[in-house]
């Protein structure tokens, strides 16, 4: 059958070139826009835009972070969402300007100032520096730019600045997590310290324990010590009574030297006299010998004047009988002093060997002064130190106690100066073996009280290296909480936007709803980080107040131990004095004679301070009243010690002198001693002779009267006269010399006897100042036994105060050791991440759900889309040139359905044609499957004849106006099919249109989905079409008959 093809309009035939545009005019508008819009970014190069860059950049950690040159060079380089082969230019605000007005460029991306700050305000609002900001950049476009060309810039932009924010919020969350590791690492090191805080308190409640009961020893050994320290001031009292009666005994024996001294010196003048009274009884003598030989040499001229001679022998009668018995109580005198010089030198020697033993003992005494002097200034100086520990641990017992054991020391020192003063009395031996027992006793208890500091010093120095740690370990996790505090109020935001954006859903609300429930979950957790960060700062700060307190107490912990080791060493020095003062007592008797009452009345005193040592503690009202009694009497008795040395100095001195004068004394007198005994004998000798004078003499008178009866009898008598006359000129000179040596040995016991007389002087001033010293010694051992039972009082205070610190140390080991169990427990539960861990998940959180596809702008809805529109205008252009119904409908015998059909055919083959060439062009540009391929012509050709029909009805009812509404279509089909955003109405309008199953049969074989309702729906409309293209013909037949009869 054959048909002509009628054109429309006119009745000129419709060429082949009509034909073949009309067949090929589907297929070069789709070619046309496949090739225009077919993955336009792999030409992105023929587009220009522009980048000025204003920000300036941010400082982190002290180096320049330019974040927004990295982006400008990340929107150069591009991404892995997009790629950027873009004419990208590096431009400021005036060319970029000018550019997108002229046309240079199709856009301008401004990043603006402060873009680098406000980016990073997110991560230094966490750290508490900043307060977060959102970071933007600009998209400006050409007024002229292309449809598509905003879209494409707005997506490369928005996936930079998305990539930029990605990269920075993982950076963050990367840190976030990294500091979780940190943190747990700092829980551990918190827990170690605490750990470590609770074995130092252990060791710090044993040191406590130690320390109470060395302070109990103290105590007992204080109140042993303050009982020796009362006998040692009964004794000091007795020594003091003693001294007293030693200086009435210097003051008679200065009397006696003095006395002795006058009577030295009379006796010396009185030899000097009987000296010179003999030198002239020589010369007399002399003249007598010589007058006697004269006399017998004369006797015989002598006789004329016998008368005379007579009465001159009658006078030297009388002379010699006075001379005889001048000589006679000479001789008396002699001997009496020959006997006393015997007893004067055996007195002298005595006197001598009394004098060496008083200066012997006063030696020994100044020695013992001096150790006591010693003793006394290391006891005061001991009170310094003594004091000053006592201001540092509990009111001062310790340094009391270091003051205590050098009192106790220097109160040995001045024991062993008493007990060479008063050499051994029995009370002072008793109270001096009690003194040594006491300090026996009292060793053990310092020794246990110096372990006992020593443990307190070494617990508090561990205790303070724990809190310390704990003081780090608390404040580093404090800093790492605050620093994730940061997180609560973003986690809670996230949480609340999410749960918003789930309630309004319309896609993926499954998904959304748990993001959202992961999101509220994990800010549930984050808000458990405030109330731990507030409690991690509140341990921290009470760590660092802990570890200040510790750091106090280790100062006087560590005086506690000097002064306890003090104390320890000093009665360790101490005990052994005070037994060698124990054993030396019995020896101080024999060293000074005069100080035995002393001696005694100490022994009394001893007696005295044993049976009042119950009554040492109720004199002490406190520690700090005893330290100050303490030091009061430790001056005194320096003061009396260095007043007892410079008393026995002059007196040592004294006694010397008169030990020197009483040596020379004796040998005086024992010089004296042959001098007197000579002149004995010759006093004995000239009685003799005065004796034999006088017979001679009254011969001589009886010779003178009878003298001139005969001068041969007076020859005789004056021979016998001139030999009694020599021998009484020979013994004249030995007389002499005895009564000068008599002279110089009264001169010399003169001198001795005034030294003696100084010395004992001296020796009486120095008494009176020993007994003064001695005084001051009683008064302040009386103050330190008072000091002492403070120190008893002290010493069960800290006995007390170390239970009580035992129990407070116990207390805070048990906290300790909850507190690293505690700390351990959260080390547990926090997470911890190795940097590529941290790393992997901060990405996988920044991001938790990902979007796999590999859509473009030319996607697959593309394809079916351009397929069916331009069949659609194709079948409109197809019977704008051919006539929808035949012009010979009226005229001709045929059906209306021949006619319709033989008008639809032309029409139907072209469209045939345009669909297998849209087909054709679809596979080519597609490269899909040869199943895929061959469905997809075939749907395309069925839709280029279906929309034939379709137009061809349209134009055969309503003419003009159908394709005017073809086009409206056509129209609407592309406005819905581009956006999903269209208008509700408008979808659904176009729902009912040819197009919709059109675009969804040509999908169906790209997509791999059923293509057979819309393939039945297309039939559907080409059947219906080509029906209403009858009844238009019929009606065209009708209408034309009923216009020809009219």
């Amino acid at each position: 059958m054959t048909t002509s093809i009628e054109r429309a309009g006119t009745r000129r035939p419709v060429t082949w070139l009509t034909i073949g545009g009309v067949a090929l005019l589907p297929a070069l508008l789709g070619g046309v826009l496949v090739a225009a819009l077919n993955n336009p970014t792999d030409r992105l190069e023929n587009m220009s835009a522009a980048i000025v860059n204003l920000d300036e950049g941010t400082e982190i950690d002290g180096q320049l972070a330019p974040l927004g040159r990295q982006l400008a060079a990340g929107l150069v380089e591009g991404s892995d969402d997009a790629d950027s082969n873009i004419d990208w230019v590096l431009s400021n605000e005036d060319d970029a300007s000018e550019g997108i007005d002229d046309g240079t460029y199709e856009a301008v991306i401004t990043i603006p100032k402060g873009f680098s700050d406000a980016a990073m305000s997110s991560a230094n609002a966490i750290q508490g520096d900043a307060t977060p900001e959102q970071a933007t950049i600009q998209v400006s476009t050409s007024d002229d730019a292309r449809i598509f060309d905003q879209a494409i810039m707005q997506q490369i932009s928005s996936i930079a600045s998305d990539t930029m924010s990605a990269t920075l919020s993982e950076a963050t969350l990367e840190n976030v997590f990294v500091s979780f590791t940190d943190l747990g690492t700092q829980l551990g090191d918190a827990a170690d310290g605490a750990n470590q805080l609770a074995d130092g308190a252990g060791s710090a409640q044993d040191g406590a324990a130690s320390l109470a009961d060395g302070a109990t020893a103290l105590g007992d050994g204080a109140g042993e010590l303050g009982d020796g320290i009362l006998q040692l001031a009964s004794g000091a009292y007795s020594a003091h009574d003693g001294a007293l009666l030693l200086a009435d005994g210097n003051g008679q024996l200065a009397d006696g030297a003095s006395a002795l001294s006058d009577g030295a010196l009379a006796l010396a003048d009185g030899a000097t006299t009987l000296s010179s009274g003999l030198g002239e009884f020589a010369g007399g003598v002399t003249q007598l010998s010589d007058g006697a030989t004269q006399l017998s040499d004369g006797v015989s001229q002598l006789a004329p004047g016998s008368a005379s001679l007579a009465d001159g022998a009658s006078q030297v009668s009388d002379g010699v009988t006075a001379l005889a018995s001048g000589a006679s109580d000479l001789a008396d005198g002699a001997s009496q002093l020959n006997d006393g010089v015997t007893p004067l030198v055996d007195g002298t020697s005595s006197l001598a060997d009394g004098a060496t033993q008083v200066s012997d003992g006063l030696v020994a005494l100044s020695g013992g002064a001096n150790d006591l002097a010693d003793g006394t200034s290391a006891l005061a100086e001991g009170a310094a130190p003594l004091a000053d520990g006592a201001a540092q641990v509990s009111t001062g017992a310790t340094d009391l106690a270091g003051g205590a054991s050098q009192l106790s020391s220097g109160a040995t020192d001045l024991a062993d100066g008493i007990t060479q003063f008063t050499d051994g009395t029995a009370s002072l031996s008793d109270g001096a073996s009690q003194l040594a027992d006491g300090l026996d006793q009292l060793v053990p208890g310092a020794s246990q009280l110096a372990d006992g500091a020593n443990a307190l010093s070494s617990g508090a120095s561990g205790l303070q290296d724990g809190a310390s740690q704990l003081a780090a370990g608390t404040g580093s996790v404090a800093d790492g909480l605050d620093q994730l505090t940061g997180l609560v109020s973003g986690t809670s935001q996230l949480a609340d936007a999410l749960e918003a954006y789930a309630a309004t859903c319309s896609a993926d609300c499954d998904q959304i709803a748990a993001l959202a429930a992961a999101a509220r979950q994990n800010a549930d957790g984050a808000a458990g980080i405030t109330p731990l960060a507030d409690g991690a700062r509140q341990a921290a700060n009470g760590a660092a107040s802990l570890s200040g307190g510790i750091a106090d107490l280790v100062p006087g912990a560590t005086s506690l131990a000097d002064g306890a080791n003090q104390l320890s060493g000093g009665l360790g020095q101490l005990a052994p004095g005070a037994r060698d003062l124990a054993d030396g007592s019995a020896t101080l008797a024999g060293s000074v004679g005069p100080l035995a009452d002393g001696a005694s009345s100490l022994a009394d005193g001893a007696s005295s301070l044993a049976d009042g040592a119950s009554s040492l503690s109720d004199g002490a009202s406190s520690l700090s009243d005893g330290a100050t009694q303490l030091t009061g009497g430790l001056d005194q008795l320096v003061t009396g010690s260095a007043a007892l040395a410079d008393g026995i100095s002059p007196l040592t001195d004294g006694a010397k002198q008169v030990a020197d004068g009483a040596t020379d004394l004796a040998d005086g007198a024992a010089e004296l001693a042959p001098g007197v005994s000579a002149l004995s004998d010759g006093a004995t000798q000239l009685s003799d002779g005065l004796a034999q004078l006088k017979p001679g003499a009254s011969q001589l008178a009886d010779g003178s009267t009878a003298l001139a009866d005969g001068i041969s009898q007076l020859s005789p008598g004056a021979s016998q006269l001139a030999d009694g006359a020599g021998q009484l000129a020979d013994n004249a000179p030995a007389l002499v010399n005895g009564a000068t040596q008599l002279a110089a040995g009264a001169t010399e016991l003169g001198g001795g006897a005034s030294q003696l007389a100084d010395g004992a002087s001296q020796a009486l001033v120095g008494t009176y100042s020993l007994a003064d010293g001695i005084e001051q010694l009683a008064d302040g051992a009386t103050a330190a036994g008072t000091g002492s039972a403070a120190l008893v009082d002290g010493a069960t205070q800290l006995a007390d105060g170390a239970d009580d610190l035992g129990d407070g140390i116990g207390q805070l080991g048990d906290g300790a050791t909850e507190l690293g169990d505690g700390l351990g427990t959260a080390v547990d539960q926090l997470p911890s991440f190795t940097d590529d861990e941290a790393t992997s998940l901060a990405a996988t959180v920044r991001a938790p759900v990902a979007t796999e596809n590999s859509l473009s702008l030319f996607g697959d809805s593309a394809i079916p889309l351009l397929a069916a529109i331009v069949l659609w205008f194709g079948g409109l252009a197809t019977f704008l040139a051919l006539r929808p119904v035949t012009a010979h409908a009226l005229t001709s015998r045929r059906s209306s359905v021949a006619l319709a059909l033989r008008s639809f055919l032309p029409g139907g083959l072209i469209g045939l044609v345009q669909g297998v060439l849209v087909g054709g062009i679809l596979v080519w540009v597609g490269a899909y499957s040869s199943g895929s391929s061959l469905a997809l012509i075939g749907i395309s050709a069925l839709v280029g004849v279906a929309f034939a029909a379709i137009h061809q009805a349209l134009a055969a009812v309503l003419g003009g106006i159908g394709r005017w509404l073809a086009a409206i279509a056509g129209a609407l089909a592309v406005a819905v099919s581009i956006i999903s955003t269209a208008p509700a109405y408008l979808v659904s309008a176009a729902g009912v249109l040819p197009t919709a199953p059109a675009i969804s049969a040509l999908l169906a074989p790209i997509t791999g989905g059923s293509a057979a309702s819309s393939v039945a729906a297309l039939i559907v409309w080409a059947v219906l079409a080509v029906m209403i293209t009858v009844i238009a013909t019929t009606l065209r037949r009708t209408t034309s008959a009923k216009a020809a009869l009219a």
